[in-house]
């Protein structure tokens, strides 16, 4: 079935909706009255309007599973019990239960959105006269970027040892 182009936009908007809300995609387009994964697709790569839309979301969907954990951390529910002596009890099962639903989820929204939820690695490049401070934030760089000054950093000590090898042999 062809699709207006008000009608694409409608039916992005109503994924991106549910996306925001914490869905995750596949489910959201398996249910009826959506569109097909290939015609998702389709429309994401047809614009960058789209695209930044659907990006949106996701990061919306990452803050929303996030927020879930403070509302499973928060809800007491279930944690204890009364026994059949009439003694309240606590319930490990619910309490680990509540612990990996909490744990998956800051580690989904961790992968979803790596720079607001991921682990964050400290790393010191200072020395003590302050010689070795960077000028340049690691933390600031892609993985591109940094990969790229890696290689780069690599390259010139090769030229480096080069260099020296050719001073010893003359």
């Amino acid at each position: 079935m062809a699709y207006t182009e008000d009608e694409k936009k409608e039916m992005f908007d109503k994924v991106c909706k549910e996306v925001s809300g914490g869905k995750a995609l596949r489910t959201v387009l398996s249910r009826e009255g959506f569109m097909n994964p290939q015609l998702f697709n389709q429309i994401l790569s047809s614009s960058t309007e789209f695209s930044t839309q659907y990006v949106r979301a996701c990061q919306d969907r990452a803050d929303a599973i996030f927020e879930d954990t403070i509302k499973i951390s928060d809800n007491r529910k279930g944690d204890t019990y009364i026994d059949n002596d009439g003694n309240e009890q606590i319930d490990h099962a619910v309490i680990n239960r509540d612990r990996l639903r909490v744990d998956t989820r800051k580690w989904a929204a961790g992968k979803l959105r790596p720079k607001k939820y991921g682990d964050k690695l400290a790393l010191d490049h200072t020395s003590e006269d302050g010689s070795m401070t960077p000028g340049v934030s690691l933390k600031d760089l892609s993985p591109a970027t940094l990969l790229q000054v890696r290689k780069e950093l690599h390259e010139a000590e090769r030229r480096r040892k080069e260099k020296e090898d050719k001073k010893g042999s003359a």
